[in-house]
């Protein structure tokens, strides 16, 4: 009886220390990640702000050769649209232009599963011979303490994808 009472008290513990861990981390989230590529502003800006041109870098659209994907709107202007609904591992949401200034900037919002709607988008910045392209993502991960542990393991994975697809894109265009 002794040992089980040590037992749960001990989970308690635990359960206590993580969710105070959990509390002190922040609920918005922010990532970004670069890289330099070898082309103009003018050469990239389509393949981010045409999203029938971002399926064939991304680095998610591998993960399901059979997801089904829909495009409306204008491309490359504000309200352009992309839909998916795939396999587990891409899951189903959509990206829509909010803002865009072309050759520079172009802001989404990302909506996947049933998760809060975020910020993602580009930035592009010439430097010299270069295009520096800027992948970023701004995330509400909410009040739950065990999400907000997840925080810093999403983020590790989320940056991941993002240089897979970045070096994707750089060899798109520099090939």
């Amino acid at each position: 009886m002794n040992f089980v009472f040590l037992l749960f008290l001990g989970i308690c513990v635990l359960l206590l220390i993580l969710a105070v861990i959990g509390l002190s981390k922040p609920s918005m989230v922010e990532m970004r990640e670069s890289i330099k590529i070898n082309s103009t502003p003018e050469a990239l800006f389509p393949f981010l702000a045409d999203f029938e041109k971002f399926v064939v870098w991304s680095p998610w659209t591998a993960n399901d050769p059979h997801m089904k994907m829909t495009f409306s709107g204008q491309k490359g202007e504000i309200e352009h649209r992309y839909e998916w609904k795939g396999n587990a591992q891409v899951g189903e949401g959509w990206m829509q232009i909010v803002h865009i200034h072309p050759n520079e900037r172009i802001e989404i919002d990302l909506k996947f599963g049933k998760r809060n709607t975020s910020k993602t988008g580009f930035t592009i910045k010439q430097l010299g011979g270069e295009t520096l392209v800027t992948w970023f993502l701004s995330t509400d991960i909410g009040q739950n303490p065990l999400s907000r542990l997840m925080g810093p393991i999403m983020k590790k994975y989320i940056l991941r994808d993002f240089n897979k697809g970045l070096n994707n894109l750089k060899t798109l265009l520099e090939s």
